[in-house]
Formats: C-alpha cells, structure tokens, sequence
C-alpha cells in the first residue's frame, strides 16, 4: 500500500481590496458646501447617476467636520432627467433655491 505525504498547502498572499470608506454623521441640519458633481451612466445598474460630493464645516465655517458624498437616480432614459417631483433631486433641488420650483418662479 502506497505512503500518502501530506504537504503543507501553500499561504497565499491575503488579496488587497481597496475601497473609500465614505464618512458617516448623525442626522441633523449643517453647513455644507458642494465641492464637486458629477453625472454618470452606472452600467452595472443601467441608469443615469448624479454624484455630488460636499464638505461639512462647523459653525465658524473654518473646520471641516465631514465629507460626504450624496447619490441621486436620474432615471433609465437615454438622456438623464429629472423631472419628476416626486424624485430626491427634485426635493434636493427645490430645497436650494429656497423653496421655490422653476414653474412658481416664472409667474
């Protein structure tokens, strides 16, 4: 009958992954301001992305609290849009412009 060696499997190399940890805060109002945005076709989840990335500042304006980065779904179309007023960027958007939509402006 034949002696099995068992043989020691060998280590292999752990596999580095690398990804951006994204800053996380409590929910509450602050001071914010835009520092980038970005719109985009996702192709994995087939839709049109618009990517804005903030900085969160304390209350003397002068210190960086967080930055954070908000995700808003523009839609399937060919073409992104927003034009619904029941979607986040819409929301988002109206919130800006202090309150007021473009229809409400115009009159």
């Amino acid at each position: 009958m034949p002696k099995l060696a068992i043989v020691p499997k060998q280590q292999q190399p752990e596999p580095e992954i690398s990804s951006r940890s994204y800053d996380h805060i409590q929910p509450g109002e602050y001071t914010g301001f835009c520092r980038s945005v970005k719109t985009y076709f996702d192709s994995h989840w087939r839709r049109w992305v618009c990517q804005s990335q903030w900085d969160i500042v304390d209350d003397s304006r002068m210190n960086t609290l967080a930055q954070i980065t908000k995700f808003f779904n523009l839609g399937e179309a060919k073409t992104p849009k927003a034009t619904s007023r029941r979607s986040n960027y819409w929301r988002a958007w109206v919130d800006a412009n202090a309150g007021v939509h473009r229809c409400a402006a115009r009159r």
